[in-house]
């Protein structure tokens, strides 16, 4: 374990994925693969840093000190501690001593996403703006508080506020879409064992929940259930990029697509490149995100799958404005305000 750092009780007690808490819990305790680390384990790996390339990347300098990353906290607007003269292990320890609950979560949340992007410049060459850092951020922590019945107090709430940023209270006080008019896609895949035959629904909503469009029909034969799920989420990010809209935040019922997202591995299967394709379409947007949904609050796009299955050729809808689509309709409400026609 790390040196220094004594808290590590706190640090399972933040309300944020897992996965991101046992990022923090390598960051600090000494086993984190950046290139200083790599180098004492005899790896052959240039010290400089992938982002910078001006100094020895340590994870103080990876995390924090990092001219890109300071830039990122820049535009987080969060109240980071003082950076001189310390190590990660302090520097963390006074954002748990100076900062609320809830701007707490903040911090890590954009820790683990500049990692995203530091290992983009290493195995892609790239490196993200660092507002759409921040912007994919907040908007994953917020999707994961809402999918698991996070709730702020009211002392968060003041704590956020007074940080004024634009961006930032949003996701803290209110969900995102609703303050930035993001729209939102539920994409849904159908697949039958026995035939392989498998397909899709998406239906597309506006921030305060008015119907915009739909689409559905079947996919490529596909050999498993996460498969389809890849694949309709690959058509539905196509349809959305087709339509021309800018940001979206897409929900799926599928935990384990929504892991892959959340990752940078490759998937060594048959739906790897399904889901590698739809990482690409992702990145095409000026700011996304991927949120899980139970099934229960996808009802629609599942309907619209399992009505497409026997279908020949792609439907879509047609926009009505009026309409306010409910996430609990059954299956003849939906056609009742849902007019498709052919391709």
């Amino acid at each position: 374990m790390g040196g220094d750092f004594e808290q590590w009780i706190s640090i399972w007690k933040i309300k944020v994925p897992l996965k991101w808490k046992t990022f923090l819990w390598k960051a600090l305790g000494g086993t984190f693969p950046v290139t200083t680390n790599l180098h004492l384990r005899r790896v052959d790996v240039d010290l400089a840093c992938p982002k910078c390339g001006l100094s020895h990347e340590s994870v103080m300098h990876a995390l924090v000190g990092c001219e890109f990353s300071q830039r990122v906290w820049n535009v987080s607007n969060l109240p980071i501690p003082s950076i001189v003269g310390i190590s990660f292990d302090m520097w963390f320890s006074s954002v748990l001593h100076d900062l609320s609950e809830g701007e707490v979560g903040a911090v890590v949340a954009v820790l683990y996403h500049l990692w995203k992007a530091r290992n983009s410049a290493v195995w892609e060459g790239f490196l993200p703006q660092p507002a759409k850092v921040t912007t994919s951020a907040f908007a994953a922590l917020h999707a994961w508080k809402e999918v698991h019945g996070g709730h702020h107090s009211g002392s968060d709430s003041g704590s956020s506020s007074s940080l004024g940023a634009p961006a930032l209270p949003s996701f803290h006080t209110a969900p995102e879409h609703s303050q930035t008019g993001v729209p939102r896609c539920f994409f849904d895949a159908r697949f039958c064992p026995s035939s392989l035959k498998a397909s899709f629904g998406a239906v597309l909503v506006s921030a305060t929940g008015s119907f915009i469009a739909a689409c559905a029909g079947p996919i490529p034969s596909c050999f498993s259930p996460l498969m389809a799920e890849a694949v309709a989420s690959k058509e539905a990010l196509s349809w959305l990029r087709d339509r021309g809209i800018p940001s979206v935040a897409v929900y799926t019922n599928c935990s384990q697509l929504r892991a892959y997202f959340s990752s940078n591995s490759a998937v060594l299967s048959h739906a790897g490149y399904a889901i590698e394709g739809s990482r690409l379409l992702l990145a095409s947007f000026m700011s996304s995100v991927v949120g899980l949904v139970p099934r229960s609050a996808n009802v629609i796009a599942h309907t619209l799958a399992a009505s497409a299955f026997l279908q020949c050729k792609r439907i879509f809808s047609d926009q009505i404005s009026s309409e306010r689509v409910n996430q609990s309709s059954s299956k003849n409400e939906l056609n009742d305000i849902i007019i498709l026609r052919n391709n």
